[in-house]
């Protein structure tokens, strides 16, 4: 980008114009530069354009759609590479945090030794930073998905509902970014355990149902006991009486059969 222009003649500085970096990028959220901010009558995230007044030449928007188009283009190749860096840096980052997590959890548990609160304060920051990662993978999916459904011809029926779709994620995911960038300036040891924490000391309650359950003087297990007999004594019966009932069965068949 040009910086300075400088006019000389000969030896000396004849003029010199000095050009100061934008406030606002083209295409890019406007939100907390200079004083603006969101707020309910407008649409996060707020973007700022460069203001040039329209020109009603033809040649002129001719080149202003051939811009527009070459935007576009650009957008839709570099796009996808960007967002592939950002799924892998997103990727690495949580392999960090699980591992970063896993050695805070062992020495919480007693399995290992070591200073506790460092680990969890560098679990916490891993953690935090992996899901700002994420959210910016996600991010650059919505403006991915927003620059294709632009792309497609004004004549599809289906772009107007595409590109509105599209533009609702990205604003959903520019939001999700910004509670991320936010929740990753904490500098606390709070993370998410990947196991459950269980109490030093136990209260007993599992010996004593156990104790209760395996009592031989249990209500519960005579009830069985007396279950059983009577269950034994319904089939000695039930037997006694198809013994009975076979010679009759057995005559009535030969009679029947002549």
């Amino acid at each position: 980008m040009l910086r300075r222009f400088v006019f000389r003649k000969r030896d000396s500085v004849q003029l010199r114009m000095d050009f100061e970096q934008p406030l606002f990028a083209e295409g890019k959220d406007a939100a907390g530069i200079g004083g603006w901010v969101a707020n309910g009558a407008c649409a996060a995230p707020a973007t700022s354009l460069i203001g040039v007044p329209a020109s009603e030449s033809p040649e002129v928007k001719a080149k202003e759609l051939e811009l527009a188009a070459a935007k576009q283009a650009k957008a839709a190749v570099e796009l996808p590479v960007t967002l592939a860096k950002k799924k892998l840096a997103a990727a690495q980052a949580e392999v960090a945090s699980v591992e970063a997590r896993i050695k805070a959890d062992r020495v919480r548990h007693g399995i290992e030794t070591g200073n506790g609160n460092d680990l969890a304060l560098a679990a916490a920051k891993a953690e935090r930073q992996a899901k700002l990662l994420l959210a910016q993978s996600n991010q650059v999916a919505a403006e991915l998905a927003l620059a294709q459904a632009t792309a497609k011809p004004m004549t599809d029926m289906k772009r107007t509902a595409e590109v509105q779709a599209a533009q609702a994620k990205l604003t959903a995911a520019a939001a999700a970014l910004g509670a991320a960038d936010a929740e990753a300036q904490k500098t606390d040891g709070t993370y998410s355990p990947l196991s459950a924490v269980f109490p030093k000391q136990s209260t007993g309650r599992r010996t004593a149902l156990a104790k209760w359950m395996t009592r031989s003087r249990q209500p519960a297990d005579r009830s069985r006991r007396r279950q059983s007999h009577l269950a034994a004594a319904l089939w000695a019966a039930a037997s006694s009486k198809r013994r009975q009932l076979r010679p009759q069965r057995q005559a009535a068949d030969e009679s029947a059969a002549h």
